[in-house]
């Protein structure tokens, strides 16, 4: 790491400490409220209770654990960002003499955002179109390796996933209710709040449909009323979570994990670096990306010196 460099790399730590906090307490506020709205609605009906008024409280508390979600699914979204780039701070160096560098981690952050995305690209895609910019580009650590790194890259599958993603995405939701281990790229713990949210709203549409059909509604217009809202509710949490799980797929194995966004940063931070005068040096770039060629199937074996990912060795 460039020793100018730590100040950023603390301040990243502390805002990816203060995100796991963040979804550790909506998690907990989510579950023990939930809990409580469960045993609230119990005591509802059995106490006699309008019917009409246990649907909709039931139907209302399914979209509000939804926004919980979206709120979740957004934090972990951040989380992965910071981690691709504190990753890329951890794998630089530079003998270059610096006197100040600035942050860099909002510019490279609002030039990545402002890069088409079109949801086609599956994570190996983006490591190959990142790390061909750095070869066309001339970087000096991989130039003696560039015709190897271009050979197994091009035997990559340039795979469309962009109607794949959600039934991915379904995949890696039933794997966390099995506890099966996921595929991944990136963090592996986004799939057990998911599943948890997910059961948490199933369950209140699943109690608004049982109280609807078994105890009887008097009055026809507020029966009509309770079908029409379970309808339009249940509507919305289909159209919402084949959205969310899209997104699990891409923060689990797609353009969203950690590795990605390491490969998104890094053409523009050397891109930044030397506009600063200072040539940065990546002295395990050439084992990251044989580790990660040789963990694809679509590629043949890269030659490694092993099989842990550098950044744990």
């Amino acid at each position: 790491m460039l020793s100018n460099s730590i100040d950023e790399y603390k301040i990243i730590c502390e805002e990816m400490s203060s995100i796991r906090n963040c979804i550790t307490n909506y998690i907990g506020l989510t579950v023990g409220s939930a809990g409580a709205a469960a045993a609230f609605l119990t005591a509802m009906v059995k106490s006699d209770w309008d019917v009409s008024f246990v649907v909709a409280l039931s139907l209302v508390l399914s979209l509000l654990v939804t926004g919980v979600a979206s709120i979740i699914f957004y934090k972990f979204n951040s989380y992965n960002r910071l981690a691709g780039y504190r990753k890329l701070l951890e794998q630089e160096s530079s003998s270059d003499q610096i006197n100040n560098l600035p942050f860099c981690w909002e510019t490279l952050l609002g030039k990545m955002l402002k890069s088409p995305d079109d949801g086609n690209s599956n994570y190996f895609s983006i490591m190959k179109i990142n790390v061909q910019k750095i070869i066309l580009e001339n970087h000096k650590l991989l130039k003696s390796q560039e015709k190897i790194i271009e050979q197994k890259l091009e035997e990559i599958k340039n795979e469309t996933v962009k109607e794949k993603m959600f039934f991915k995405g379904w995949e890696i939701l039933i794997n966390a209710y099995f506890f099966k281990r996921n595929e991944s790229y990136s963090w592996g713990f986004p799939p057990i709040p998911a599943a948890l949210l997910f059961f948490l709203i199933f369950s209140f549409l699943v109690t608004a449909m049982i109280t609807l059909i078994v105890s009887p509604i008097p009055s026809v217009f507020l029966y009509i009323f309770n079908i029409l809202f379970l309808v339009i509710v249940s509507g919305i949490q289909a159209f919402v979570w084949h959205h969310f799980l899209k997104n699990l797929y891409k923060l689990m194995q797609g353009s969203s994990t950690i590795q990605s966004y390491f490969w998104q940063y890094l053409p523009d931070r050397i891109e930044f670096l030397k506009q600063q005068g200072i040539t940065p040096e990546y002295p395990n770039l050439f084992k990251l990306i044989s580790f990660e060629l040789n963990s694809n199937p679509t590629a043949s074996a890269v030659p490694s010196e092993g099989n842990q990912p550098p950044w744990q060795e």
